[in-house]
């Protein structure tokens, strides 16, 4: 029992419960231990809501900062103007003539076989959103037949770019509400990676149709953030112990097409008149 051991080691013993996942991660830190992709996946979605929370709090502490300032002295048009949150793409608050959807999106997408390195370069040398989806979908494919982004847009997950090349414009009349029950509700609600399975529910029902699929189904499902704000979705079909495997992977994929779709934010309002 504690009090033997205890006798035996010299030393008191304070019994503590601590979840498994943090158990996992002090072993990793301190003795080098390899977790296995579910333990590395549920770190990342602890991390991240980590960050998120503590964001959500230095954000909170400098808008009352700002507020207390501006009633001391109020901010000039110019002032305001740069502290303004950047527009995402196709938002209507870019300066000078607006750019359309059609400016950042070809829906005549190409398929081409990419490795690492070419997907990498790819999302690095995008000019527009629709490059960003390539890239994505066509390193996916190889892997996962059954892949797809949608577009978060008015509360409302629309279909983007899928693996299905002769079915194009049918993924892009799927609308998904995501405030009703479906595995993007869960992802708008979370912000997290989702891997596991997914539910018969009439929305589910539209991606999984799509793709000719029967329940029951198991899918990896990660948000596409931008600025704190969702813009897109990869959902992505499979074995779960393949999908388990790659969700890693997958999570840095995402983490690389946020700072492109950043980029294209800033090259956009570089040219911007």
């Amino acid at each position: 029992n504690i009090d033997e051991l205890s006798f035996q080691l010299d030393h008191i013993i304070i019994p503590l419960a601590i979840p498994e996942i943090r158990l996992m991660q002090a072993l990793k830190q301190y003795y080098g231990m390899i977790l296995s992709p579910r333990f590395e996946t549920l770190a990342s979605q602890m991390n991240r809501r980590m960050m998120a929370a503590q964001k959500k709090t230095s954000n909170m502490m400098l808008e009352e900062k700002t507020a207390a300032e501006a009633v001391e002295k109020p901010k000039d048009d110019a002032q305001f103007e740069s502290n303004k949150p950047w527009p995402l793409l196709g938002d209507e608050d870019y300066a000078g003539k607006e750019p359309t959807d059609q400016n950042y999106f070809d829906s005549k997408a190409s398929f081409t076989k990419v490795n690492s390195n070419d997907l990498l370069q790819q999302l690095a040398n995008a000019k527009k959103r629709d490059d960003i989806a390539c890239a994505i979908i066509n390193y996916l494919k190889e892997d996962f037949p059954h892949c797809a982004l949608l577009l978060v847009r008015d509360n409302m997950a629309a279909g983007w770019l899928a693996t299905s090349n002769n079915r194009p414009h049918d993924f892009e009349q799927i609308s998904i509400p995501i405030h009703e029950n479906s595995i993007f509700n869960q992802i708008a609600t979370s912000h997290s990676q989702y891997l596991g399975p997914v539910t018969d529910s009439l929305q589910n029902r539209k991606i999984i149709d799509f793709f000719d699929s029967q329940p029951p189904i198991s899918a990896l499902v990660t948000p596409l953030m931008v600025q704190d704000r969702l813009v897109s979705i990869l959902y992505i079909q499979g074995q779960l112990e393949d999908l388990e495997q790659h969700s890693i992977e997958v999570q840095t994929i995402v983490n690389k097409a946020e700072m492109s779709f950043k980029l294209l934010i800033l090259k956009n309002k570089i040219v911007a008149v």
